[in-house]
């Protein structure tokens, strides 16, 4: 009797101590995530990091230590671990609306559009009305210092701001890359909402309405990514085409050369800093920035093209034939470069060589009229003078007789007899 009410006295004792175990690993769990989330407003990732790693590691079902951890590896941009930890806070929350809207941002930022779109169909499920996600990130802006200077300072950005400012502007990217502007140019301006100072969004921005043709649009994002980061070679170089379009070469060639001067080896800014000078009829210039282009990407076509128009421009018509060969390999459906090799060929008087070429374009683009009046040109040069009337007829024809060059087919035509 004495022996049975000893072990069920030592049996109270061990869950007694179990319990008071088990309360103070909960308490000391909790200690560890408000030094995280202290950590966390400071902007000190890997503190907090490692503070909610060791309130995991007491209390394993801990749904704020696991959502916060989430937020700090996704500010740190470690998607893949941050997906993961939002899956468990998913898991030990099914139907907290910010966990299922966190893991949509960061499985879209993650490539997964299926998945987002998937996470973002149940929070709207949970909430229909997902503005007033929305609003909450705002307020999270808002608590303990005005909007303004929050985003100023970087480092006191809130977690989930960094975060999905960062999603949406990757997300934005991602459906760009799928061919829907007006969206991507939405989520942009999202990232740019919860973040003015984001200096990619604004050159992720401006790209879109370049490419939409607001030109002055454009110019202003790109502009003001270079304002807030200032050594952005892209943004530099991306002002610079949106500076050319618009006609004003001489900012646009200033554009391009900060764009160099921050990356000696940036092979587009280069190419671009080519074309910029070659409107200006400085093909010798030119043709120099377009070697150091091919000389920095090898694969570069455009440039290996755009060179060899500058070296025909100049004269040096083998080495221009040599960069459209080398176009035309990288790229062999590439019409331009068959037609300008046609052209130069032709300057060689290698007649029948520019023929096989114009036929070659032909096969590519039947429509080219200028291409059916050079091949009419060059079997002309050859003597075969039936072969060029039907060249010359089939360009006339297409033109409704409307072009000046089809006064080559009317000299070429046979005269009737008087």
């Amino acid at each position: 009797m004495c022996r049975n009410q000893s072990v069920k006295f030592r049996f109270v004792v061990l869950m007694i101590l179990f319990l008071i175990s088990t309360s103070c690993n909960r308490e000391t769990a909790r200690l560890h995530f408000e030094l995280g989330s202290a950590f966390s407003r400071q902007g000190k990732w890997d503190q907090a990091i490692d503070e909610y790693r060791k309130a995991l590691r007491l209390e394993r079902d801990y749904f704020n230590a696991s959502y916060s951890l989430g937020l700090a590896l996704a500010a740190k941009g470690g998607w893949d671990a941050a997906i993961v930890e939002y899956r468990e806070a998913v898991r030990l929350d099914p139907n907290n609306v910010n966990a299922r809207y966190a893991l949509g941002f960061a499985l879209a930022a993650n490539g997964d559009l299926d998945g987002a779109w998937g996470e973002y169909s149940k929070a709207l499920s949970l909430q229909p009305d997902l503005a007033q996600v929305r609003n909450n990130l705002a307020h999270v802006l808002r608590q303990g210092s005005d909007r303004e200077k929050a985003v100023t300072e970087s480092d006191k950005v809130p977690p989930l701001v960094t975060q999905f400012a960062a999603a949406h502007n990757n997300l934005g990217i991602a459906l760009a890359q799928k061919g829907d502007p007006k969206q991507a140019a939405e989520e942009f301006q999202e990232a740019l909402h919860l973040n003015p100072n984001f200096g990619a969004a604004h050159n992720d921005l401006g790209i879109i309405l370049y490419k939409e043709h607001n030109i002055s649009g454009a110019v202003t994002e790109y502009s003001e990514a270079i304002r807030l980061q200032p050594d952005y070679a892209e943004a530099h170089n991306n002002l610079g085409n949106a500076l050319r379009e618009k006609g004003d070469l001489d900012d646009a060639i200033a554009a391009y050369r900060k764009a160099i001067n921050i990356r000696s080896d940036y092979s587009e800014a280069h190419n671009n800093l080519g074309v910029a000078v070659a409107s200006k009829g400085a093909w010798s210039q030119a043709a120099a920035e377009y070697r150091k282009a091919v000389g920095l990407n090898s694969y570069f076509t455009a440039a290996h093209y755009n060179l060899g128009v500058a070296l025909a421009a100049l004269g040096n018509w083998d080495k221009a034939i040599a960069e459209f060969r080398e176009t035309l390999r990288l790229q062999p459906d590439h019409v331009e470069a068959r037609y300008s090799l046609g052209l130069a060929l032709v300057a060689k008087g290698r007649y029948d060589e520019a023929i096989t070429e114009y036929r070659r374009v032909l096969d590519l683009r039947p429509g080219f009229l200028e291409v059916r009046f050079r091949l009419g040109d060059a079997l002309e040069a050859k003597g075969n003078r039936r072969a060029a009337i039907e060249q010359y007829r089939i360009a006339c024809q297409l033109t409704f007789n409307d072009s000046p060059n089809c006064r080559k087919y009317e000299r070429v035509l046979p005269k009737p007899q008087q």
